[in-house]
């Protein structure tokens, strides 16, 4: 009886060995192997996006542009996994590249206008023409830049109003940066009476200019008789000042200085003109 059922359960256990191996011998050893290769491919992902994630916090690296590193290279990674199993599986490949070039061409298509934002905003992100902070003006639209993403560029008005600006059309415009540089010039232009004297007004215009604390000693302040027009002077005020002192030192120039032209006699003039009216019956007698 013992013999019997020894006989059996070897005849039973030779047939699963039987199964097994051909299991594994057939599309079952493919299977393991792509099980394999996955989990494997997994742990190397996570391992090389940590290592890269960790590189660029180092290099201190413009966030939207390690961000866009980061994902980029997510992406080739998981395609390389994808083709690496199927490859193993036996998946031709000549359909699924056709395939997948199809689809590809067809999401291109269909989102032209947002991968042309995409490629200027990694253009506007490697140039840096502008950064978070910096007021620009870009090609007619001022602001101070709140974000620069991959698709759209965030601009905030002096008047706290929000202005989104397509990453395809900033690489194309005119692009004037007032916060490049540590310093500034600051411009102002006076009219006077032809009348006035000039001297006492430059005298005036150097004196308020190198009392200022804010305004710089180099270079050096100047002031210009610029032109003489509908009969007045026109004197052209130029100091230096650090950016972020621009529009502090406008206004407090513009209220001294006209203080400052009253206490020698001078005042802030208009240019004139003239206009005289004649009656239609006037007009008939000068003719005659």
């Amino acid at each position: 009886m013992k013999s019997v059922l020894y006989c059996t359960f070897t005849d039973e256990l030779r047939a699963v060995w039987d199964a097994v191996a051909s299991f594994l011998t057939g599309a079952g050893w493919k299977i393991v192997t792509a099980l394999a290769a996955v989990i494997s491919g997994i742990i190397v992902i996570r391992i090389v996006m940590s290592i890269l994630r960790k590189t660029l916090l180092k290099k201190s690296t413009d966030n939207t542009l390690a961000n866009f590193i980061l994902t980029v290279t997510k992406f080739v990674l998981w395609l390389s996994l994808f083709f690496i199993v199927a490859g193993i599986m036996s998946v031709p490949m000549t359909p699924l590249i056709t395939a997948l070039g199809a689809v590809a061409l067809a999401v291109g298509l269909a989102l032209k206008d947002s991968l042309s934002n995409l490629a200027n905003g990694v253009m506007l992100i490697g140039m840096k023409p502008f950064k978070e902070g910096e007021y620009v003006d870009i090609d007619g639209v001022a602001g101070t830049v709140k974000s620069v993403n991959l698709l759209t560029t965030e601009l905030l008005t002096p008047d706290n109003k929000k202005i989104i600006l397509p990453n395809s059309k900033i690489t194309s415009a005119s692009i004037t940066n007032y916060s490049a540089k540590p310093t500034r010039r600051v411009e102002w232009r006076f009219s006077l009476a032809q009348t006035d004297d000039t001297g006492a007004a430059k005298e005036a215009f150097f004196g308020i200019l190198r009392a200022h604390p804010k305004i710089l000693c180099e270079p050096e302040p100047e002031v210009h008789l610029d032109e003489i027009k509908d009969g007045a002077l026109v004197f052209t005020v130029r100091g230096w000042v650090n950016n972020a002192d621009y529009w502090d030192v406008y206004w407090e120039i513009n209220e001294k200085a006209v203080q400052a032209l009253k206490d020698v006699g001078i005042s802030v003039s208009r240019p004139k003109i003239d206009v005289r009216l004649e009656s239609e019956k006037e007009g008939k007698e000068d003719k005659k």
